[in-house]
């Protein structure tokens, strides 16, 4: 599971084991609906998302999967730690 917010503080989003991106309006606590694509991101430590695909590889056994709770993402570089700990960097 991963939490990140918005660079407005307005929006927070969610990812559950589900792979499911949920939007939440972080005065009211209810869940937004709407286009989150182009939206600007605080934080982004969710495994999943349009800047962090590509990063699932096809051949790889779960271990070597991406575990999403240590993703970093800046505009230029992903860095991923993996199930046993080693870092993954794609750019």
């Amino acid at each position: 599971m991963a939490v990140d917010w918005s660079a407005d503080s307005h929006t927070l989003r969610s990812t559950c084991q589900g792979y499911e991106i949920l939007h939440f309006d972080a005065p009211t606590g209810r869940q937004a609906v709407g286009d989150f694509r182009d939206a600007a991101w605080d934080t982004w430590t969710a495994p999943l998302g349009f800047p962090v695909m590509g990063v699932y590889q096809v051949g790889w056994c779960s271990g070597l999967n991406p575990d999403g709770k240590c993703c970093l993402v800046s505009e230029l570089y992903v860095e991923v730690m993996n199930r046993l700990k080693a870092c993954l960097h794609f750019g």
